[in-house]
């Protein structure tokens, strides 16, 4: 058995991993933008990503904030594994790109009591832009998370699911959809 995304590894594998998927979904149009950047080593972890995803047609912006730890020191490099991370797409208007509803935001556990929504769980938030339902948050196991590839993905797909109701917004007559 192969293992999971969420396993350690070297981090040349994993930025080659992430790296790859997102590239692909690049070429083919889902991501038509992103401004994430890279650090290296800082106080023992190693922080990948910090920045934004747009997806096809501007129509979702994707924050993204993703820590990895180093959890072995290898001749080969060092072994990291995902530790903080936060995802979060928002619905924003092709004209001038401002935030019209949340989509969904994944996030780790979160290390202090940050005010009423703290959770010590790996959680998701779902929102649903075009009704009046409100905010749900499920807890979930880690394995049960995606990567920030596979969140990307998801979004696509919503963004195809919610084509109808898209389309009023004029995504559909600027070719974003």
């Amino acid at each position: 058995m192969p293992p999971s995304d969420h396993s350690p590894c070297l981090l040349h594998q994993y930025l080659n991993r992430v790296g790859t998927r997102l590239y692909k979904l690049l070429d083919n149009g889902g991501i038509e933008a992103e401004n994430l950047s890279y650090e290296s080593l800082v106080q023992g972890r190693i922080l990948l990503g910090e920045g934004a995803i747009w997806t096809r047609g501007g129509v979702a912006r994707i924050d993204v904030s993703e820590q990895l730890a180093v959890v072995d020191q290898t001749a080969a490099g060092p072994w990291v594994k995902r530790k903080n991370y936060s995802y979060h797409a928002t619905l924003v208007t092709i004209e001038d790109a401002e935030e019209v509803g949340n989509i969904r935001r994944y996030d780790s556990p979160h290390d202090s009591l940050s005010g009423p929504d703290y959770h010590f769980e790996h959680h998701v938030h779902c929102y649903w832009p075009f009704s009046d339902k409100d905010e749900e948050i499920w807890t979930l196991e880690e394995e049960g998370t995606p990567t920030l590839a596979e969140f990307v993905e998801d979004i696509l797909e919503w963004q195809e699911n919610h084509y109808e109701e898209l389309k009023p917004s004029g995504w559909k007559e600027a070719g974003c959809l």
